[in-house]
């Protein structure tokens, strides 16, 4: 890309102004919202899948990495209520879709919703849109019997 600009105005938001428009393809998560129900199966775990918008000739990778966001509602706990995955996820030529497993522990604990995040980044032959690299990932107990 070349001369490209982010212009910002008085009412809050910005315009991206592509002067040589790119022709790599958008990586995103195929939802920003999921839902895991602790407990069912053990072990368990939760799969995120990342898609390209188009078939790239070339490969492509992105990091990825599940962080826990203090400032969520109820923050799910490493190693208590999920364990924490991070990698590099590759796409050969011609792949579009990949998938990131994350482990979901059962603690045995009555609890509340509690919520994990996913998100990527660093593509290489990708774009990332902010909107679509982010996962916020609700572990829930509803519909699971307690004693």
């Amino acid at each position: 890309m070349v001369s490209d600009r982010i212009l910002w105005s008085s009412e809050g938001y910005n315009a991206l102004y592509l002067s040589a428009p790119t022709t790599k393809p958008v990586l995103s998560l195929a939802a920003p919202l999921a839902t895991v129900v602790e407990g069912f199966t053990s072990p368990q775990s939760f799969s995120a899948t990342v898609t390209l918008s188009a078939a790239s000739t070339l490969p492509v990778t992105v990091r990825y990495e599940t962080y826990r966001d203090d400032e969520a509602d109820n923050p799910a706990s490493v190693g208590t209520d999920y364990q924490a995955v991070s990698g590099v996820l590759n796409f050969p030529a011609g792949t579009t879709t990949q998938t990131i497993s994350i482990p979901i522990l059962d603690d045995s604990f009555v609890e509340s919703q509690e919520s994990i995040q996913l998100r990527l980044l660093d593509p290489t032959n990708s774009l990332l849109v902010p909107e679509q690299s982010k996962l916020d990932i609700t572990i829930s107990e509803i519909g699971r019997a307690h004693v």
